[in-house]
């Protein structure tokens, strides 16, 4: 409407323009069946909510909606033109990246009668995703073959693995991260233009090669069949419906360009063994010789996420400030049913958070300060915040003495390196149980410390970044001797490295320092067995040095936890960012620790996925493949995911839509008219608010403030001095590195094995007259007696425990959000 100046106002809440629009739109399909466009896409849109058929009905009555049987017409009329496009365009030599996984719903029957029972209807459903931002040249098959037929994989070795593995980077990825953390808690840092900085210093010493971070990916979800994907046979007729019938691929049609098909871990072994089972046959397609398998992101994060959780959780520990269950009951964090499978939200909350509260602890300790926020506070009120660079220097310093490898060590076999952890207060081992969070008249406070790096007075006048400053011990002090005695193994998360079983009353005690304790006997320390092996038996858990201090086990505990959960959270950053190639960075290391954690099924396919890379693909294909390795839907910043959670989400709403209707899945109802269009049903959702001028709804659920948590975290970890060298501390957890185990069995046996079981298919060019395994490679080779259990056992198993079941929330997903790093449940996309 307009005043008598002419302007004319359109109401928010009615806008009369849409109102008129739509009635315009109702009078024209009242005169005319065939002028139905409108009244379509409001039917189509009132499918993708799940509306009523009653709706329907009514709707189509006042032409404001077509009926619910030319909806399903029409879905299935789509189905048909967008399957046909996309042959259309793999017959012109268009490249796309298949990604599968297995779909299931169980069938309820209502009435029972002979032949009618309750049974779980199982399914395989596929997504086709456009390559994009790669070189003409760099899908070749007949190089990718003739670099599979130089059989190059026997070649591999654990020091193969270790030298590609860039542990210079990994520092400066933990460098990263305590820079990181300090500056989005420290409100006085993110003010001042450090978040910046802090970009700046991942663009230059983290980022490898990431997507471009607004492209927005093309996604045609493929028709799902019956084919069960456990059984090979399944395996191959899913195989075959996407390849030959919905993309059209033949012997006669091919392109001669190879095809990635990438799944999660069962999916993936599947790929693999139909690739060497069919390697036979004749042609290229036939034979999937042009198949590429790929294993994907998202179920392998999640496999790392429970083993760093099951590694440090030191169950039956729930008082030592180490362990993930005491922090846990602390921070009132669900407590997982099945270690071996963490529910992914939980258990991504629940890292991050503890890491955040280590990763703090440690800039307290440098700045000896009980309150980060105040002390930043007090320098930018008197102009005095330190230099990012000094910040860089010291965060080096945090990550190389808290976060790797070498600090695990050093905290299990003290010495004078420069790099040791400054002293805290003299540890005592409790005589009766305590209260985890001592009493404020017995708690160690900074003063107390044997090493401050910060007095008072310095942080009255701030002026500089200390530096993190190492102890030695000096000539007048309280070292007591120790005594090498055997180490026993109760269990493998209750191993000793390096403490001994033992300590001497030294004769040289002075006035205020502690006695050392007589030897331990038995019930003074359940981790140590009188009737163990030798030590040298035992030589990669024990070791020898010329320090004469006791080792740190909480310490060493707190270390490898910083180390195992930056690797996983340097994962879901690079994911985010859309950066492949950090990913692969990462993934070389998880070689090793699933390897060490017992895991042989994820350790066979990174084995697997790192001999591609390193002598099957060339350069260029390479970085085809990390171009095109994740996926954005909306071409956003910060939110690119990974394909088999991109399957997972259309699964879920796959099965949302269906409504229990009970049906199979190469039917009509699953195939053409859900199946296909479920991405299309996501989009138009948002899309139709988008057209009526509604703002946007976000598509995850809100995360209540996690500072309170935090905060309590950081005062336990401050309390118990968890992050300071304590000599002679244990408390009764002791955490395994997986890595260094996983070296051990790689070294052993491991290697020669996976060799053995794959080199007897890999060769393609002659597989008829292969018989011939190569030099070293002859007789069968035994596996674990670990490994066997687990592999008579897992056929399924690992499908069961990497899933999500019915009637669960939608697979949750890591995202950017201004710059910081979250975890949420996609409500609807």
């Amino acid at each position: 409407y307009g005043n008598s100046d002419g302007v004319y106002t359109v109401r928010v809440r009615r806008p009369q323009p849409l109102i008129c629009a739509a009635q315009l739109a109702a009078l024209t399909f009242g005169h005319s069946n065939r002028a139905n466009q409108y009244a379509l896409a409001r039917g189509v849109w009132l499918f993708a909510t799940k509306t009523h058929q009653s709706v329907f009905r009514v709707e189509s009555r006042l032409a404001q909606s077509v009926a619910y049987s030319t909806v399903h017409s029409a879905l299935r009329t789509m189905a048909d033109d967008v399957l046909s496009a996309v042959r259309e365009a793999v017959r012109n030599g268009t490249l796309y990246w298949l990604v599968g996984d297995n779909i299931q719903t169980y069938m309820k029957q209502r009435d029972h009668r002979i032949g009618r029972s309750n049974k779980m209807i199982k399914g395989f459903a596929g997504t086709a995703i456009l390559c994009e931002d790669y070189d003409d040249d760099a899908f070749d098959l007949q190089d990718y073959l003739q670099r599979q037929a130089r059989l190059e994989r026997r070649n591999l070795s654990v020091e193969t693995i270790i030298a590609d593995i860039d542990f210079e980077r990994l520092i400066l990825v933990a460098t990263g991260q305590f820079l990181r953390t300090l500056v989005r808690f420290v409100p006085a840092l993110s003010a001042s233009g450090f978040s910046s900085k802090v970009d700046k210093f991942y663009e230059a010493h983290v980022k490898k090669n990431p997507i471009k971070p607004t492209r927005k990916s093309t996604i045609i979800p493929l028709a799902t069949n019956s084919a069960d994907e456990i059984r090979i046979q399944g395996m191959q007729e899913a195989v075959d419906d996407f390849l030959t019938r919905q993309l059209g691929i033949t012997d006669e049609d091919f392109s001669g360009k190879p095809l990635i098909f990438s799944g999660d871990g069962k999916t993936f072994d599947q790929l693999v063994r139909l690739r060497r089972l069919m390697s036979a046959h004749e042609g290229d397609v036939e034979s999937l010789r042009f198949v590429l398998p790929m294993l994907e992101l998202w179920h392998t994060k999640w496999t790392d996420l429970s083993r760093v959780i099951r590694a440090h959780w030191g169950k039956g520990h729930e008082r030592d400030p180490s362990a993930l269950s005491c922090l846990a009951k602390i921070a009132e964090c669900p407590t997982p049913n099945d270690l071996q499978k963490v529910p992914f939200h939980d258990g991504a909350h629940m890292l991050d958070l503890v890491l955040d509260a280590f990763l703090l602890n440690c800039w307290e300790n440098v700045f000896d300060t009980s309150n980060l926020v105040q002390y930043f506070a007090s320098l930018k009120e008197a102009n005095k915040l330190p230099k990012f660079e000094d910040l860089v220097i010291t965060a080096r310093k945090l990550a190389e003495r808290h976060a790797t490898t070498e600090a695990f060590e050093r905290a299990h076999h003290p010495d004078a390196h420069e790099n040791s952890i400054p002293l805290g207060s003299p540890w005592n081992p409790p005589t009766a149980p305590a209260a985890l969070s001592p009493e404020p008249d017995t708690a160690p406070s900074h003063s107390d410390r044997a090493s401050p790096t910060v007095t008072p007075a310095d942080a009255e006048q701030p002026s500089a970044v200390p530096s993190v400053v190492s102890h030695e011990p000096q000539a007048d002090e309280y070292v007591p001797d120790r005594l090498a005695e055997q180490i026993g193994l109760q269990r493998m998360d209750e191993i000793l490295m390096g403490r001994s079983a033992a300590r001497l009353q030294a004769s040289n005690t002075g006035a205020g320092q502690p006695s050392a304790p007589e030897g331990l006997g038995d019930g003074d320390n359940n981790m140590v067995n009188s009737t163990g092996p030798e030590l040298d038996t035992l030589s990669e858990l024990s070791f020898t040095s010329s320090s004469t201090e006791e080792p740190d086990v909480t310490l060493a505990n707190s270390v490898l936890f910083m180390r195992n959960a930056i690797w996983w959270r340097e994962e879901c950053e690079a994911v985010t960012q859309g950066d492949a190639e950090r990913i692969w960075e990462i993934l070389k290391v998880w070689i090793l620790t699933f390897t060490g954690s017992g895991n042989p099924y994820y350790s066979q396919y990174l084995l697997e996925l790192y001999c591609t890379f390193k002598w099957e693909v060339g350069e260029k294909f390479f970085k085809a493949i990390m171009q095109n390795w994740l996926v954005n839907q909306h071409g956003i910043p910060g939110h690119f995911i990974e394909l088999d959670l991109l399957q997972e989400f259309f699964n879920f709403w796959l099965e949302d839509l269906a409504q229990h209707k009970g049906q199979e899945f190469d039917r009509v109802w699953y195939r053409f008219v859900l199946s296909v269009n479920v991405h299309q049903f996501l989009r138009l959702k948002e899309e139709m608010e988008e057209l009526v001028s509604l703002k946007a709804r976000k598509g995850a659920h809100i995360e209540p403030h996690l500072r309170n948590e935090l905060r309590e975290l950081m005062k336990v970890l401050r309390e118990q001095e968890v992050n300071l060298r304590r000599p002679g501390r244990n408390e009764g957890f002791v955490a395994v590195d997986d890595l260094k185990i996983g070296y051990e069995k790689l070294r052993d046996k491991k290697i020669k094995e996976f060799i053995h079981k794959t080199m007897k298919y890999m060769n393609i060019w002659n597989n008829r007259e292969s018989d011939t395994l190569p030099t070293g490679m002859d007789g069968d080779v035994e596996a674990d007696e670990e490994d066997q259990g687990a592999v008579q056992t897992e056929d399924g198993e690992e499908r069961v425990r990497l899933e999500y079941g019915p009637n669960e929330e939608p697979p949750a997903a890591v995202y950017l959000e201004n710059g910081e790093l979250c975890v949420g449940i996609a409500a609807e996309n």
